[in-house]
């Protein structure tokens, strides 16, 4: 359904946005617009402990909010195709967009095509383990209920899917494999804080270093969810300033952190990790090395320095994360755009390459007014691009550069005419 992409379409009520409510409204102009869409239909989200509502919940809104805006706006003309776009190719000053059944015009092309999958592990396997490999976590995955499942990731996917499988019922052992074994922080209601103060440090270890000053060595959750939350503006700034270097030594030795710190867990499912890890859900620190065939499953070799060890399961699922290098992507639609030169990834090798105004550079490093992109695609660029306010606000610029275009167009079709 239109509006709900892969994270919105999940039917498991245990399946929670890991933001509080108060601040998911799609409409940056109406920031309450979420919470008072909740209250409409008897849902409480303002205080803290229930202010973590389902995913699916947010996607009837996001669908909702879809239908109410085509109607309020009857003479704006809307088509959805259901079709994969395989690649787009330049004709005069607007594009051709190739899909699985034909091909449209088009005068401007925004790409929105969100997270891409994990870099795939199933091809490198004999046929026989690969048809016990799932490669995109989002399946529906088929597995016996009393063989132990290997999660390679520990992160908000993982879990997700770790729910999903205990929800229906698994009873096999559960192994999340990560290098550093860590999982994603809990929420609490954090202590409000003030930003570093500026400039900001122009290395990453510079800013590490004014963040432990500012909360000392053990912070409470309290008081370092308070200081993430008064940065979160900053960030696009602060990655904006960083050389390509300091980017790809963050991205080397500090991503890990940064993502269980910045994108936490709603506390009702910190709560259920907790009660799991105790009973069938176990982490293990390490690297996949090898995978090789045994009676009903699989053998994974494990590295930790120097240890290796081995652990049977029935089933790996993929849970890495998404793929953040375009240059490496399998999207056709990405692949061919990098191939044909009309756009490139960013110097740390994370999303495509965009300017100000979101428009894709291409490999010669010009911007294509015709050609934008949003969300995670932009993350190279943006850094703080993957949650709902930041995409409502890029939303909005692009907006802009969309009018912006389509007026300059406008005015050569009128100076056509007259000659």
């Amino acid at each position: 359904m239109a509006g709900r992409g892969i994270a919105y379409s999940t039917a498991n009520p245990n399946h929670l946005l890991n933001v509080p409510a108060a601040r998911m409204s799609a409409d940056i102009n109406r920031p309450d617009q979420f919470v008072a869409w909740l209250a409409a239909r008897g849902i409480a989200a303002r205080d803290w402990p229930h202010s973590f509502v389902s995913r699916a919940l947010y996607g009837t809104y996001l669908s909702e909010l879809l239908e109410t805006t085509l109607k309020a706006n009857p003479d704006l003309e809307i088509r959805f195709i259901r079709s994969e776009v395989k690649s787009l190719m330049k004709k005069h000053l607007g594009w051709i967009v190739a899909h699985g059944g034909g091909a449209v015009n088009a005068d401007l092309v925004a790409l929105a095509t969100g997270n891409d999958l994990p870099p795939p592990i199933a091809p490198h396997h004999s046929k026989k383990l690969r048809a016990r490999i799932a490669d995109d976590p989002w399946a529906t995955h088929e597995v016996e209920k009393d063989q132990d499942i290997l999660l390679l990731g520990s992160g908000l996917t993982a879990i997700d899917v770790a729910i999903s499988l205990r929800d229906r019922g698994h009873a096999g052992k559960i192994h999340l494999l990560s290098r550093h074994g860590l999982l994603p922080q809990p929420h609490v209601a954090p202590t409000p804080s003030a930003p570093l103060p500026q400039p900001f440090p122009a290395t990453v270890l510079g800013l590490l270093r004014a963040m432990r000053d500012r909360l000392g060595r053990a912070p409470a959750s309290a008081h370092w969810q308070g200081l993430m939350d008064a940065m979160r503006p900053h960030w696009p700034e602060i990655w904006l300033s960083l050389p390509p270097h300091e980017k790809r030594r963050f991205l080397r030795h500090g991503v890990t952190h940064w993502n269980i710190h910045r994108h936490r867990l709603a506390p009702v499912v910190g709560e259920y990790l907790r009660r799991g890890l105790a009973d069938n859900l176990h982490i293990v620190r390490g690297r996949l090395r090898h995978l090789k065939p045994a009676e009903d499953g699989m053998v994974a070799t494990i590295a930790r320095g120097g240890h290796v060890s081995e652990l049977m399961v029935g089933h790996v699922i993929n849970c890495t994360g998404p793929n953040p290098n375009p240059e490496k992507t399998h999207d056709h639609l990405i692949e061919n755009l990098v191939a044909s030169r009309l756009a490139r990834g960013t110097d740390a090798g994370v999303g495509l390459d965009v300017d100000a105004k979101n428009r894709v550079l291409d490999k010669s490093g010009i911007a294509q007014p015709s050609l934008l992109a949003m969300g995670a695609l932009t993350r190279g660029h943006w850094w703080e691009i993957t949650a709902i306010p930041e995409i409502a606000h890029q939303a909005q610029v692009m907006s802009g550069a969309i009018m912006e275009y389509l007026g300059i167009l406008n005015a050569a079709a009128r100076v056509n005419r007259r000659h």
